[in-house]
């Protein structure tokens, strides 16, 4: 509803609230999520990486993860560091069960581990990863890989929160001003989630009416998203053509 009337030509009759402490910034950042999103859905991305690892040997799996998770953000600094702190903890978990096939229970455990490494690992303090991600300035990248995440193991969503909880509890004893980034990130990982939580899909729309794009071509900065707005419908689901996708 937010994104519906803020960005209307006539004002509503009554006001309607930003349901974020973001500002009116929150809508660039539903924009960035959306044009992050690339050429599928995370929805489709995650039914793709789950059909095309049905069974595999667990070891190989493991190779298979970090690839899919930073997918579209790969080729940043921050993802190279990602993906090497991953590798070096997915090398030796769970090697028992390496020559194993996959199943929803490695699956689950797997998944449960890297929410770990990515927030805190002894549900006391921030993991390093967290902090190093957070620090510099990466809060949509970090919220997005929760995301996919929760998205190919949908019981860990409850384990993603008592995690989140567990960082809340840490930062209750600073200063807000010293916890602005975390508090930015929470935001940031709520809208995140909202967006792909409920049957709406999100497009961007040119304000000119004459081209939809989604993700839009040429975005390079904050800037080129204003040409943009947010348009959002209810979703239709239908069969995901895995073959097509993997093209």
């Amino acid at each position: 509803m937010y994104t519906a009337y803020s960005q209307a030509a006539i004002p509503p009759r009554r006001a309607i609230k930003n349901p974020t402490v973001l500002g009116d910034s929150v809508l660039r950042l539903i924009k960035a999520i959306v044009a992050k999103r690339g050429d599928f859905s995370y929805r489709n991305l995650a039914r793709l990486f789950l059909e095309q690892t049905k069974a595999i040997r667990y070891e190989t799996f493991k190779t298979y993860l970090p690839r899919y998770l930073l997918y579209q953000v790969s080729g940043t600094p921050i993802a190279a560091q990602i993906d090497d702190h991953l590798k070096t903890r997915l090398d030796s978990l769970y090697t028992d069960f390496d020559d194993q096939p996959l199943d929803t229970s490695l699956l689950l455990r797997t998944c449960n581990r890297i929410i770990d490494y990515l927030m805190t690992e002894d549900q006391e303090v921030p993991s390093p990863l967290f902090s190093l991600v957070l620090s510099q300035g990466n809060a949509l990248t970090l919220a997005i890989i929760l995301l996919k995440l929760v998205l190919i193991s949908r019981s860990s969503q409850l384990y993603l929160e008592v995690r989140i909880a567990d960082l809340i509890r840490y930062y209750e004893q600073f200063p807000r001003n010293q916890c602005q980034w975390v508090i930015n990130f929470l935001e940031v990982f709520q809208v995140t989630f909202a967006i792909h939580a409920e049957n709406i899909e999100y497009s961007l729309v040119r304000i000119d009416g004459l081209d939809v794009a989604t993700p839009p071509p040429l975005i390079r900065s904050w800037e080129d998203l204003e040409a943009f707005r947010v348009f959002s419908q209810r979703m239709r689901l239908s069969p995901v053509d895995f073959d097509t996708l993997s093209r």
